[in-house]
């Protein structure tokens, strides 16, 4: 019986062993990418709307101010899947923004996309006969950003951004917002 417990022994150290070098492996992409697990990085929208099988929602105005192509395509897949480009301004100063979407509902944009702050000052309005909210909140260390959100085609969209929020409101009244066939 001593001979059978060993062996057994053996054999589930082993089946650990293989188990947590299995685990060690998965980490290995995002430790050198840099990039926290769930997330994939992209070089363009394009290859993004390829390995997501979607295309993405784009607004029809796209100010001077924002450089195109975007800076980084990011997008998550748990616990929903989502996208989001970074938009740098043209001018060293203030006036990135960063557009995000879910792909297959109007549910929360994930914290891996979007980071969570301390929320300031909250007002519902309407966008264009969109339900719409503008919301202050204060990420250290590069202070106060104002999120848009509302829905577009079954989608949740954020635009997070510094500074006036003109420009960035006719971004979001260009978006499509009729319901998703």
């Amino acid at each position: 019986m001593g001979e059978v417990a060993k062996l057994l022994g053996r054999y589930v150290s082993v089946l650990a062993a293989a188990a947590a070098s299995l685990l060690v492996l998965d980490s290995v992409p995002w430790l050198l990418s840099g990039a926290e697990r769930g997330v994939s990085t992209y070089r363009n929208v394009e290859e993004a709307e390829r390995a997501l099988g979607t295309t993405l929602l784009m607004p029809a105005y796209f100010p001077e101010i924002y450089r195109w192509p975007p800076s980084e395509v990011t997008a998550s897949t748990r616990p929903a899947r989502a996208v989001a480009l970074w938009l740098r301004s043209r001018t060293d100063g203030a006036g990135h923004l960063l557009f995000a979407q879910t792909l297959d509902a109007d549910l929360p944009v994930p914290a891996r996309l979007l980071k969570g702050g301390k929320v300031l000052h909250e007002v519902d309005f309407d966008l264009d006969g969109t339900p719409a909210r503008m919301t202050d909140v204060l990420l250290p260390p590069d202070g106060t950003f104002h999120d848009l959100t509302f829905a577009a085609k079954g989608r949740r969209i954020v635009f997070r951004f510094q500074g006036d929020a003109a420009t960035v409101l006719k971004m979001a009244a260009s978006l499509p917002r009729e319901s998703a066939r």
